[in-house]
């Protein structure tokens, strides 16, 4: 374990010694998507969805790994889209395609990266499908990168990313739940909103209840019930469930979400469980000892130490939209890194804890 003391007065004249850069970060943000939102086909039916992009500006690579159901399709192939060869020659990652674990990954990057990167909106890769069974399966995106070029390196361009669905059935199902971080704080007096994806493949409207939860290995937690009123019949809604962090011990927890729908024919896809969410250590910035200087810093690694220290003091005065900030120094989310958060951040100096990675 990393370990090492530092007195609070170095720390003080440390941070005030660093200087504001004002360089802002367009919006609104890229969007990767799966198109179209809603496939029903039958049994035997080859089709193909795209990978698309919307919004992003000096786009230099991508990767992404999209989930599928291999009990009711199978993936035959994918190709690079235009998108990204708009701007230059392209160097494709060697595609994966499992259609036993049910899965699609690809990337592509400019190579040799050109004086611009590809703007816009556009494709970036096409996958086939092929209809198997009846059933249902989310088209989920396990991962997603975007890249831009900054001073001769790679740098993450942040984006969101949506999923669609297929079905060749009828019933209510979740088809996503997803956080708005992997990682937060218990002093984030702001909620981190979770986005609940449901679904209506009944041939007429239905009223049907959600709920969010999360949980961990002792006990379950409620965040939210929302009642779905007239669903028509293959709609899709998002709901958003805020989940208040305020006094959440540390530790992973696992965000999902279901719905109850009477006489619902297909109950396996009911519930859909997200993945880990850790609620880190307040100044549990980065496992890395050399972090990059801005954007993701993650994952946590269960102490408060120098090295967060480091990535704290390089966003320390900073605020959103300029390229030293950093969420994970925010500690108290209201979008600057300022005195109060070196305040939370001095308080769990030096604290730790096994109940996360």
């Amino acid at each position: 374990m990393r370990k090492e003391t530092v007195g609070i007065l170095p720390i003080i004249m440390i941070l005030f010694s660093l200087t504001l850069m004002n360089v802002t970060i367009a919006s609104p943000d890229p969007v990767v998507f799966v198109d179209p939102q809603l496939i029903n086909q039958p049994i035997g039916v080859v089709f193909d969805v795209n990978i698309t992009i919307a919004n992003v500006t000096d786009l230099y690579g991508w990767e992404f790994n999209v989930t599928f159901d291999p009990s009711v399709l199978n993936c035959t192939g994918i190709v690079e889209g235009s998108f990204l060869k708009q701007a230059g020659t392209t160097w494709p990652l060697p595609p994966k395609i499992d259609n036993d674990a049910g899965f699609v990954f690809a990337g592509s990057s400019l190579f040799p990266p050109p004086a611009n990167g590809a703007s816009g909106n556009g494709t970036l890769a096409t996958i086939t499908f092929n209809v198997t069974a009846n059933g249902a399966s989310a088209f989920h995106f396990s991962k997603t990168k975007l890249n831009g070029w900054v001073g001769g390196l790679p740098v993450p361009i942040s984006h969101t990313a949506v999923g669609s669905f297929f079905s060749n059935i009828t019933d209510a199902a979740v088809i996503d739940v997803l956080p708005a971080k992997n990682e937060a704080y218990p002093t984030w007096t702001i909620p981190l909103n979770i986005t609940v994806t449901v679904m209506n493949n009944a041939p007429t409207p239905k009223n049907f209840t959600v709920r969010a939860y999360y949980e961990n290995v002792t006990a379950a937690y409620e965040i939210g019930t929302q009642n779905v009123t007239n669903l028509t019949s293959g709609s899709q809604l998002n709901l958003t469930f805020s989940w208040s962090l305020t006094d959440i011990a540390w530790g992973l927890y696992t965000t999902k979400a279901n719905v109850t729908l009477a006489g619902d024919i297909n109950p396996a896809n009911n519930e859909f469980v997200y993945g880990t969410v850790t609620i880190k250590i307040p100044g549990d910035i980065a496992g890395d000892p050399d972090p990059p200087p801005s954007g993701p810093l993650g994952p946590a690694d269960g102490d408060v130490d120098w090295y967060d220290f480091g990535d704290f003091a390089a966003a320390y005065g900073s605020h959103y939209g300029q390229p030293r900030y950093n969420v994970e120094s925010d500690l108290d989310k209201n979008d600057d890194v300022d005195w109060f958060d070196f305040g939370d951040f001095a308080a769990h100096y030096g604290k730790s804890t096994s109940a996360y990675p």
